[in-house]
């Protein structure tokens, strides 16, 4: 050894001594923890999972950050492999052979055997066919490049407008310019079979498949064209031709447009080009007592000139399917007949969603009858099934199949002892069915939920057998999903459900209403449902390939982690923990209380303990509300400034506070008093406990947790300050308003049949609404009132919050009204989050830990 090397081994085993020597007295403690500052709150991101390979042994995630610092993960979910990527998006499995993904303009694809790297600069967007035998490449300068799996380039094609490629068919259709024309190509890569399929001098543009690839439609300029694979023929539907029936092709990415699964029919919208220009020298409008619906909805309607058509491309036929009347339409799952609807029909009556008459359409023959009457038309007590025309609709607390070939109609769920919708809980915010999961493979069953259960329903009338044991054990199974799968296939305005093999297991999420647990389980048609996850924590996010899975699961105090699970060998392990830095501060954790209410029942509530808890001190408490929030209680939430309605738990837990979540209990008739009852009896159970000062306590609540924050302060001098968002204050005024949200409507349906619980119109019951009326009693608050709106609010008109600050002004109480120009009901801009965030903290602050350097509290508040 050398004798410079002989020195530095000396000089360092003497610094390693001395480390021990120095450091043994705190060997095995923790690390001293600190405070969580809000800047440093960015440090905090989100866990996703992106897909997982097709043998299970490879998964992608990400985490995203509020400063746009992303990065992808590449991970095996067995062995101790792990790539990561920062600010790579778009990742894609390259079958079980490569992992690709783009990092600004450069594409990479890394192989899963050797961990090398291929690097591929200036792309803007890739594909890989199936297995990947073929890569699609298409470069920043418009040439898109095809690959072999030898990574030979097969062929390059210049100038390429768009292309898009479907992986059902494997086929690739594309726009190419060529100087003054424009080409469509197609690349069937099955056979690698190249040719044109037409041109011309104008853009082709908005492909939509067929959803199994076997024909595509497309517009160049106005005119509609259809391109069946099977016999390589080209249809069109001219803009000419339509313009003689008077009607032109509605084009924009807005209007729906879908192939037939048949192929042979093809759904469009169209216009009127005869719509009469408004008259504006007509003077007075005439709103008539009758009008059904409203004057302004019906100059809405004739703006807005769109109908639904059908092209039946071999005989180059058109029918409409809608008109000025039947406004709405579904489409059955083989999309012959279409349901036809006017939802302005029974208009005069207060719902959400209307009555409606429903018809039936053959969009072949055009021939129409009337199928039902007076029926709902929410959405989701009309299902579909994908499989053939035949559908359910809820009626009379039962489920019905009507199969129109036969003009049959069957009750399925006749003699079953259940609900199948809410009506058995305790005053909902609206009417709803507890849906439908979906229909089996074979054709022969239904999956339909309870409230606590799935069943499976025999088409054919003959009953069904609960698949699950929710009700006696207490939890709620469902069918579960992976992340942005989506829940229902849009048929047009109609809703099928997946189709499930029934003779395989099925992966179930199971919760719990009574603490909140989560986890999954597995139902096997022979042996039933093992649930092999089931804790006090949030689980979600699942994906399953074969017998592997992983999900992804939290608690208040625990960031959430990506778990792997191999039910074959019944093991699992944690392969990400998300936002480890959690670990150098202090943080808080959760737990469900319970109180009672004035009717004696017990209810939940979800209880956040601030950061560094000491028992031996008493701490202000935030009481934010809204419904029911008490599922809250295992729910991760990253700190940040940036919140929709200016509130966050872990930001105000972290300021040393104590948030409470607490259930509300509705009595029809009296929300507000509900309200003010239930949490009343909450914060009394609180105060009980010792942990809260009752001298420091908030309430907050924002929209409908708004309402109920100004009403509750007129009854209730238990809290030291207050802050309500987007709210009602003047509900009469409210009730007799003209909605600005979406096609304007009254508000009656709120207050009647909907969120505000009333019941009844105001004519019916008036000592109820003016007894649950916020400014009838403003005279009576004694707590100061934080207001903030958005001065574009469609929800609830800024002008509450306005009334509201004008009484409370008059009467010289404190408040402070806090108006975001340019913003709806939720903040949207960044800034403006942030400001309302560290605004809500301030008054919070100044009332309820006395810190008084925040002046333009003290200097808006003070009346001398």
């Amino acid at each position: 050894m050398k004798g410079t090397e002989k020195i530095l081994v000396a000089c360092f085993t003497f610094l390693w001594a001395s480390f021990l020597l120095c450091s043994c007295p705190i060997f095995g403690q923790e690390r001293q923890k600190k405070q969580l500052t809000e800047k440093e709150y960015d440090k905090w991101g989100n866990l996703t999972v992106k897909a997982m390979s097709n043998n299970g042994k490879w998964v992608s995630y990400t985490m995203t950050y509020p400063n746009k610092k992303d990065t992808l993960f590449l991970q095996h979910t067995e062995d101790n492999v792990k790539y990561s990527s920062p600010s790579a998006r778009h990742g894609r499995f390259k079958n079980e052979e490569g992992f690709a993904y783009l990092k600004s303009d450069t594409l990479l694809i890394q192989s899963l055997r050797t961990a090398k790297t291929q690097i591929i600069p200036e792309v803007k967007q890739y594909d890989f066919s199936a297995e990947g035998k073929y890569w699609l490449i298409w470069h920043t300068n418009n040439q898109l490049v095809i690959k072999n799996d030898k990574e030979t380039t097969v062929e390059k094609l210049e100038n390429i407008i768009s292309y898009t490629f479907n992986e059902a068919s494997q086929t690739v259709m594309y726009c190419q310019k060529n100087n003054d024309s424009y080409k469509v190509g197609c690349i069937e890569l099955t056979a690698y079979n190249h040719f044109t399929v037409t041109s011309g001098s104008a853009v082709f543009h908005r492909w939509i498949w067929e959803e199994q690839g076997k024909g595509i439609v497309f517009f160049k300029e106005n005119d509609l064209l259809y391109y069946r694979l099977k016999d390589k023929k080209l249809l069109t539907l001219t803009a000419e031709k339509l313009q003689n029936e008077g009607f032109k092709i509605v084009t924009g990415s807005f209007a729906p447009l879908r192939i037939a699964t048949d192929g042979k029919k093809v759904f469009f919208s169209v216009a009127s080009t005869s719509m009469s220009e408004p008259n504006e020298d007509s003077g007075v409008e005439v709103w008539k007592g009758n009008d059904n619906p409203l004057f302004s909805v019906q100059q809405e309607l004739k703006q807005l000139n769109r109908k639904v058509a059908v092209w039946f491309p071999d005989d180059g036929k058109f029918n409409l399917l809608t008109n000025d009347t039947l406004l709405r339409h579904r489409l059955t799952g083989w999309q012959d007949y279409a349901i036809l609807s006017n939802p302005h029909q029974y208009s005069l009556e207060p719902f959400y969603y209307e009555k409606v008459d429903y018809y039936l359409k053959n969009v072949r023959t055009g021939e129409e009858k009337l199928l039902l009457t007076k029926q709902s038309h929410d959405s989701n007590q009309l299902f579909f099934s994908p499989l053939r025309n035949n559908f359910l609709y809820y009626r009379d607390a039962q489920w019905w199949l009507y199969n129109p070939e036969k003009d049959k109609t069957t009750c399925l769920t006749k003699g079953i002892k259940t609900h199948w919708d809410n009506t058995s809980k305790n005053t909902p915010s609206q009417f709803e069915v507890h849906g439908v999961a979906g229909w089996s493979e074979d054709g022969k069953s239904v999956l339909i939920y309870d409230a606590n259960d799935i069943w499976k329903i025999a088409l054919d009338g003959n009953g069904g057998t609960r698949l699950t044991q929710g009700k006696e054990n207490e939890k709620i199974y469902r069918i579960a999903r992976e992340p942005h799968q989506p829940a229902s296939n849009s048929a047009y305005d109609g809703k099928t459900r997946l189709v499930l093999d029934l003779s395989k297991e099925l992966v179930l999420e199971v919760k719990s209403p009574v603490d909140w647990k989560t986890g999954y389980a597995i139902y096997h048609p022979k042996s039933g449902t093992n649930e092999w996850v089931y804790e006090a924590r949030y689980c979600n996010a699942i994906k399953k390939r074969g017998h592997h899975y992983v999900y992804c699961s939290q608690t208040f105090s625990e960031s959430p982690k990506l778990h792997y699970w191999n039910s074959q060998k019944k093991k699992g392990k944690i392969l990400y923990a998300s936002n480890p830095q959690q670990a150098e501060y202090f943080y808080g954790k959760s737990e469900l209380v319970h109180y009672t209410n004035s009717d004696g029942n017990r209810l939940k509530g979800a209880l956040f303990y601030p950061a560094n808890y000491d028992s031996s001190k008493q701490y202000p408490l935030i009481v934010h509300i809204y419904e029911q929030q008490s599922q809250r209680v295992h729910r991760y939430q990253n700190p940040t400034l940036l919140n929709y309605e200016g509130f966050n738990v872990s930001h105000f837990t972290l300021k040393g506070y104590f948030v409470l979540l607490p259930d509300i209990e509705y009595k029809l008739g009296n929300p507000a008093v509900s309200a003010n009852e239930c949490v009343s009896s909450a914060v009394k159970a609180i105060i009980a406990s010792g942990k809260i000062d009752p001298k420091r306590i908030g309430l907050m609540g924002h929209s409908f947790g708004g309402y109920e924050t100004n009403y509750i302060i007129t009854q209730n001098h238990g809290f030291a300050a207050a802050v309500s968002g987007g709210s009602v204050s003047n509900t009469l005024h409210h009730y007799f308003n003209r909605s600005a949200n979406n096609i304007h409507k009254n508000e009656m349906w709120r207050y009647e049949s909907q969120q505000y619980r009333m019941g009844t119109s105001f004519y019916q019951s008036k000592e109820n609404y003016l007894t649950n009326w916020p400014i009838r009693y403003a005279d009576s608050i004694k707590t100061p009132l934080l207001l903030w709106a958005g001065k574009n609010d469609k929800v609830v008109p800024f002008e509450q919050s306005v009334s509201f600050y004008m009484a409370l002004r008059r009467l010289r109480l404190k408040t402070l009204l806090l108006a975001y120009p340019n913003e709806d009901h939720t903040i949207s801009n960044s800034k403006n989050q942030i400001d309302l965030t560290q605004r809500i903290t301030a008054w919070f602050d100044y009332y309820l830990k006395e810190e008084n350097k925040h002046s333009w509290i003290s200097e808006g508040t003070n009346y001398d």
